[in-house]
């Protein structure tokens, strides 16, 4: 097959008249409707039935504005964008009505940059449904990176006044940052401060750090260490999976849908994967925890079964076994098949991080710290929780020392972590270093969570520290 186009060359071309690519953006432009054709990797077999049997019936039906439209979906899910622009074209031109093909052509144009043709196309799909909460969305947040705050703020507020909630919020106070009206943003800002969400804590720690309140800062920037941005639940774009050719792709639209926890979800996006590549470990384990997780464990074992026969060493066999049986409560079985799992990979801190789990359960407490100590040299995704839990476990045991170095590295860490700064506080009194203590209490105090915790922790540092000076006194 043939590229026929570049990207600029098929706006001008589609729009018939050289720069003005959408002279009236309420409309769809006026396009070539021959069927548009890619160049792609032959070798790739799943890719080249699914193009011949969606371009076929595109050529069968040259009239259908969804026959073209699955087009365009084919191509934007197998990365063919430029292609994906202009045969949405083709199906807005074919069906005027239908506002999913605008809507995708301008998702796809504000992902390649050109930001100003994204706005004008949405607006040519909001009036055709002027309901659809995250299309304002979008529109607030690329009018806000074109600097159009005012406007931007105009549509986070219509996504407000649709039930949009925290991101149009938060979009309205990003913008009001934009235009230097911090105090305004704060004011926001302050009402979502109950979301611990990445984005809103970032947001919050720079409109502190705007109008001078330095600690709220600290605080509310820790909160918002990762870099996680604010995202929405958009259903309009969940038909193109299903256009998702190439395996790798799928690969990781399903471990996408385990980590958010649609095991059901997954099970259908890996089962036809598995009939086709059985030998697969990745889809194999994979769809072996997703029928875990929904309690097909029959399946599952199945699956691991057929998987260790391919290849006894791959270590997610294992993992995702101690999953299953620790799920169950059968603990000793869940460590056998992570000391397997451990024996294939030693490098992988989720294994070693269950394993100390399950020790402290069991109250094998040094076993247990010994397990965390090596995951901690494998760098887990939460560091800071690892470690906590280890100062946990050197309180019970009385070590104060060792239980204020853990908890003191997990602040370190993170320094919005309140239990960190509690069982810190707790363990420092338990020492004697009083002052230390009050001053560990009193940053928790104003982390402003876990209150029940907290109070505990002061009145045994309060009674600890009047016990001693009774006795020094006598």
């Amino acid at each position: 097959m043939r590229r026929l186009f570049t990207l600029w060359g098929v706006v001008i071309a589609l729009a018939g008249c050289e720069g003005e690519p959408f002279p009236d953006a309420a409309e769809p432009p006026p396009p070539n409707l021959e069927v548009l054709l890619v160049d792609y990797n032959e070798s790739d077999i799943a890719l080249g039935e699914m193009l011949t049997t969606v371009i076929a019936k595109a050529q069968a039906v040259p009239e259908s504005g969804e026959a073209r439209g699955e087009l365009g979906m084919t191509y934007e899910m197998n990365d063919f964008q430029e292609a994906a622009i202009a045969t949405y074209a083709q199906a807005w031109a074919l069906e005027p009505g239908e506002f999913l093909w605008p809507y995708f052509q301008s998702q796809l144009m504000y992902k390649l940059g050109d930001t100003d043709e994204a706005v004008r196309v949405l607006d040519a799909a909001l009036k055709l449904d002027d309901q659809y909460v995250p299309a304002w969305l979008w529109r607030g947040s690329w009018l806000r990176a074109l600097g159009r705050f005012d406007e931007a703020i105009d549509a986070f507020e219509r996504a407000e006044e649709l039930g949009a909630g925290a991101p149009a919020t938060a979009g309205i106070a990003q913008a009001l940052m934009g235009k230097q009206q911090h105090e305004e943003a704060l004011e926001l800002l302050q009402g979502l401060s109950h979301i611990n969400h990445p984005h809103i804590q970032r947001l919050l720690g720079r409109a502190y750090q705007a109008v001078g309140l330095t600690d709220e800062a600290r605080i509310a920037l820790a909160r918002g260490r990762d870099a996680t941005p604010m995202q929405w639940r958009d259903e309009r774009h969940q038909p193109k999976w299903q256009f998702l050719a190439s395996h790798g792709g799928r690969l990781v639209h399903a471990e996408g849908l385990l980590n958010s926890g649609q095991f059901e979800e997954a099970v259908a996006v890996l089962e036809p994967m598995f009939e086709a590549t059985p030998e697969d470990p990745a889809v194999v384990s994979n769809l072996a925890m997703a029928h875990g997780r929904v309690g097909n464990t029959e399946r599952a074992f199945e699956l691991i079964e057929h998987g260790l026969n391919v290849d006894p060493e791959y270590y997610r066999y294992y993992n995702v076994l101690a999953s299953i049986y620790y799920h169950r409560d059968e603990l000793e079985t869940a460590l056998e098949h992570l000391d397997a799992a451990i024996a294939a990979y030693p490098a992988q801190a989720w294994a070693h991080q269950q394993a100390a789990r399950i020790y402290m359960q069991q109250r094998r407490y040094d076993e247990a710290i010994a397990a965390f100590d090596r995951a901690l040299q494998y760098g887990p995704e939460t560091p800071e929780q690892l470690l906590h839990q280890a100062g946990i476990i050197e309180g019970a045991r009385e070590r104060w020392p060792e239980a204020i170095e853990r908890f003191e590295r997990a602040a370190a860490i993170d320094e919005s972590f309140t239990l960190a700064y509690i069982y810190l506080g707790r363990s420092l009194a338990e020492a004697g270093r009083f002052a230390e203590a009050t001053s560990a209490l009193d940053w928790a105090e104003r982390l402003a969570t876990h209150p029940q915790e907290l109070a505990g922790a002061r009145a045994r540092a309060n009674a600890l520290e009047k016990a001693a000076n009774w006795t020094y006194e006598g």
